[in-house]
């Protein structure tokens, strides 16, 4: 399936797994013509000093989470890993899923149905930069997974304390920063670096 798919978005963890880290190696090699699938896989809810697996394998984007507030969500897992955060619970406000499978149905305020109005956790920041993620290869396809990753990286914003960010620019809080999804589609729409031809 990872040749066929463009981005795989990842809300879950579990224990370290020989048939998930091949899988995500392939998805990195063969997917997208050999540009490479992008996997997108939530950090974990367990306010750890360490990301859960596979947001941990070095084939995955690791995303955390913030609240709506733009400070980091106490119950993200930190970590070298994580690259960026999406907003999430944890705030005044939450998040809702929408259903579009049935005519006339959209978002829920609480009473039932195939949708909710209090997604949370990395799990709903995950889908966020998963989005963000096939945003960008809608307008520049030709991206690699390393392209991706370089522009979630240069246009995400840096939020909370200065402190908490080394020198490199990287915090095992935030990541690089919170996704600024109007910056990262101007990357990618003046981008004048020609993208990396694709393994034969």
């Amino acid at each position: 399936a990872a040749a066929f798919a463009d981005v795989i978005s990842c809300s879950w963890g579990g224990a370290k797994s020989p048939d998930i880290e091949f899988a995500l190696q392939d998805a990195r090699r063969f997917g997208r013509k050999g540009r490479g699938a992008v996997v997108v896989c939530a950090a974990g809810n367990e306010a750890r000093t360490r990301v859960d697996y596979p947001a941990s394998d070095p084939n995955a984007i690791a995303v955390g989470a913030s609240t709506d507030a733009d400070v980091f969500a106490e119950y993200s897992n930190r970590g070298p890993q994580v690259c960026v955060v999406a907003p999430s619970s944890g705030g005044d406000r939450g998040l809702f899923t929408t259903d579009v499978s049935i005519p006339a149905r959209g978002f829920n305020s609480g009473s039932g149905g195939m949708f909710v109005d209090d997604f949370g956790g990395t799990s709903a920041a995950t889908p966020l930069v998963a989005g963000l993620c096939g945003l960008m290869l809608s307008l520049k396809p030709d991206m690699t997974v390393e392209d991706v990753r370089a522009t979630l990286i240069a246009s995400a914003k840096k939020i909370g304390p200065a402190s908490a960010y080394k020198t490199n620019g990287h915090s095992n809080k935030f990541g690089y920063g919170r996704i600024d999804a109007a910056k990262a589609v101007t990357l990618v729409k003046t981008s004048k670096t020609k993208a990396k031809k694709p393994k034969p």
